[in-house]
């Protein structure tokens, strides 16, 4: 009898798996600025001092919640500081920013403008489409 090929051949051995490479942020574990960096961005700081609901909605957003929801509550003063301080510690933990639920409550009280500043600087929200184009609508 002949014997077929595949039966002469060694088992092969099965391929290794596959090598999985998470690339790190450049800012992962850290602000992208201080909690006083609100000056790095004039125009971004400016925005957020005449129209901070917006701000913080944009915030909201990039984050996939409810942009108008987050800047109309901004407006709300109990539920501005429990909202935002929900969002910012999900910013911490999408960026792996130490930090706690008091720090993130206490910073959005006593510093509303710098910390939804930071937030938008962070998230990269600073790309604010100019007052000439249009903006879209959830």
């Amino acid at each position: 009898m002949v014997q077929d090929e595949t039966e002469s051949q060694p088992p092969q051995p099965a391929p290794p798996p596959p090598v999985i490479v998470k690339v790190a942020s450049e800012y992962e574990g850290e602000w992208k600025h201080g909690i006083c960096g609100c000056f790095n961005n004039c125009g971004l700081c400016l925005y957020a001092y005449f129209c901070p609901c917006i701000v913080a909605g944009q915030n909201a957003a990039a984050m996939g919640e409810s942009c108008v929801a987050y800047g109309c509550l901004f407006l709300v003063p109990v539920c501005n500081i429990i909202f935002n301080t929900t969002l910012r510690g999900k910013i911490r933990e999408k960026y792996r920013i130490p930090g706690t639920t008091y720090n993130d409550c206490c910073i959005f009280t006593w510093c509303t403008l710098c910390s939804v500043i930071q937030s938008a600087q962070q998230l990269k929200v600073d790309t604010i489409a100019p007052m000439d184009e249009k903006m879209p609508r959830d």
